[in-house]
């Protein structure tokens, strides 16, 4: 029992970081769709005469790209790793319901068995009882 409730902790913990992992995702392209405003409104003053860089609007795109790229990839491997653990725990539940099974039956065995033999000594008891009852009346 001990050792599935690590597994479903487990589980939990992988689920977890992965709620983790897309809430970093959101918040990624909340900052990207903050950094896209911001450079249309820096291209709407630059039409005005204001300077822009190109560069760093460039270079800041490329980086959220790849942040983003790689978010995806990880939240992808998360959700992988997530069902591969899923699976495991399932596989291990039924061979734990298996062998409790098995335990229970044996249970039912032996306490049946059990109550079969005080019946069995009650009956031998009675039995003893009653013959020695009768060579009395002799």
């Amino acid at each position: 029992m001990e050792n599935k409730k690590s597994k479903e902790e487990e589980v939990l913990k992988l689920k977890k970081a992965l709620e983790v992992r897309s809430r970093e995702l959101e918040r990624v392209k909340d900052d990207f769709q903050r950094l896209e405003n911001e450079w249309e409104t820096r291209l709407r003053y630059s039409r005005r005469g204001l300077e822009v860089s190109y560069r760093e609007l460039a270079k800041s795109t490329a980086e959220l790209k790849k942040t983003h790229k790689e978010l995806e990839e990880l939240k992808e491997k998360l959700e992988k790793r997530v069902k591969e653990r899923t699976k495991q725990l399932e596989k291990t539940k039924e061979e734990l319901q298996e062998r409790v099974d098995e335990l229970e039956k044996w249970y039912k065995l032996t306490v049946g068995r059990e109550l079969k033999m005080i019946e069995l000594k009650e009956k031998i008891k009675q039995l003893e009882q009653e013959k020695g009852k009768k060579s009395l009346d002799f």
